[in-house]
């Protein structure tokens, strides 16, 4: 809290101005003020800072505030959204001195500080006295190809070595020995921003041509992009480019994606009963699109299609199927009787109601057939056993008719074995009063 200055404690004046105020490295010349308000605000315009900054107050036995942080040494991480530092310096309850300044994004441009002499006819030695005199390099033919060095020096100790350059041109490797002629590189030097953005820049030019691999280097580039400062971001030159890239793999991943789901359209084929799990996921991976990706699907009409087909051939096997449960129904061949005659109907009746296309999914007509078969063979055998049994009883009763044997009886028994002897092996087996005639006949023959 900033004490006012009180008359009665004999304290009054000015508080002592501070040995120095350091903004972002640079020591602040208290005296070139803009403006001044009073005795004791000064305004200062255009103080640049670049990215993180800290500021610095050397005011021995005071009281520093730096924006409302009471403290001489305070670290900024960004520029404040007023873009104002306010330095109040106050001994005891004396009248504060007030300095305000007005900050300004440090916009240098890169001043070359050290300069590289490729030199083959060189004795190899480095001739550098600490103050950005060149660098004299020996080189020869086998380091051809080879990196540059690194420069030692930066000025200021704030800036980052940006590359060597001829002219506009980066250098990154030696060069090949053309007889005793020289190379003379400038080393090119960037603010922190700039640095942060090159960086960046990089890693954008490094993503290349986009294919379907460029998703990591893409999302490296933007992630990135995105941790930048404000200031740093105006410096990055290549954002269209990444941007670009973007958008071209997106739209590379939605078009592979798209011809994914209509590759497994294609797959389905002709559509058979066995087509079901086929058409579901072509369907499945359809759904699974983006809006975006499903309007580059371009055979959506077959999938349509396949989907119609099966749907009527389900319907028609689901018939069929059931026809065939019927004909189980009837059991084994071998156990089929007379009383089986209602479950082949059933079965006949529900084949026969079937439309062509249906009765091709049947698959048990055969066995039907053979059940029908054996089950005529079976009703045939019972209604020759009915008419069998029928002429068999006309001879029983012609036998019952002779009664009693007396000389008489002769010409009817003769009758009734004549009738027997006409009949066939299966009608004869079916007489019950033939020993009786035997037993006339010998009574007669008595």
């Amino acid at each position: 809290m900033v004490r006012v200055a009180d008359p009665s404690t004999g304290e009054v004046g000015l508080s002592e101005a501070p040995s120095s105020i350091i903004i972002d490295g640079n020591n602040i010349d208290l005296s070139s003020y803009a403006s001044k308000v009073g005795d004791n605000h000064y305004i200062y315009d255009s103080v640049e800072v670049d990215g993180p900054f800290r500021v610095t107050v050397e005011a021995d036995n005071s009281n520093v505030y730096v924006n409302s942080t009471p403290s001489a040494d305070v670290l900024f991480n960004a520029i404040p959204s007023h873009k104002i530092i306010r330095v109040i310096v106050q001994d005891g309850k004396k009248e504060p001195l007030v300095y305000l300044f007005n900050l300004v994004e440090k916009t240098s441009e890169n001043e070359p500080y050290d300069t590289l002499i490729l030199d083959p006819t060189s004795n190899g030695t480095v001739n550098d006295n600490g103050q950005g005199t060149p660098y004299t390099y020996l080189f020869d033919s086998h380091m051809s190809g080879m990196e540059l060095p690194t420069p030692v020096h930066r000025k200021p100790s704030s800036n980052f070595f940006g590359g060597w350059y001829s002219g506009d041109q980066l250098m990154t490797s030696f060069p090949e020995v053309s007889g005793g002629a020289t190379y003379t590189y400038t080393a090119k030097w960037l603010t922190k921003n700039e640095y942060l953005a090159k960086q960046v820049d990089d890693l954008i030019e490094a993503i290349g041509e986009v294919t379907l691999d460029s998703g990591p280097a893409i999302a490296e580039a933007r992630n990135a992009y995105d941790a930048l400062s404000s200031g740093a971001k105006k410096k990055v030159t290549k954002l269209a480019v990444l941007e670009a890239a973007e958008a071209t793999y997106a739209a590379l991943v939605n078009q592979n994606a798209a011809d994914l789901v209509s590759a497994a359209i294609d797959s389905i084929g002709e559509v058979t009963i066995s087509s079901e799990s086929a058409i579901q996921a072509a369907r499945e991976a359809y759904e699974a699109l983006t809006e975006e990706q499903k309007a580059l699907v371009t055979n959506l009409s077959t999938l349509e299609a396949a989907e119609n087909a099966y749907s009527t051939l389900k319907a028609d096997w689901d018939k069929a199927h059931a026809v065939d449960s019927l004909i189980d129904a009837i059991g084994d061949i071998d156990g089929i009787t007379l009383e089986s005659g209602a479950s082949i109907k059933a079965a006949r009746d529900a084949y026969e109601a079937l439309t062509d296309a249906q009765k091709v999914y049947v698959e048990k007509l055969s066995v039907l057939v053979n059940a029908e078969t054996k089950y005529a063979e079976l009703d045939a055998a019972a209604e020759q056993a009915k008419r069998d049994t029928a002429v068999a009883r006309g001879v029983d009763q012609q036998i019952e008719a002779i009664g009693d044997v007396t000389l008489d009886s002769k010409s009817a028994i003769d009758a009734a074995r004549a009738a027997y002897e006409a009949l066939t092996e299966a009608q004869k087996a079916y007489v019950k009063s033939l020993m009786f005639l035997k037993l006339l006949n010998r009574n007669m023959q008595s």
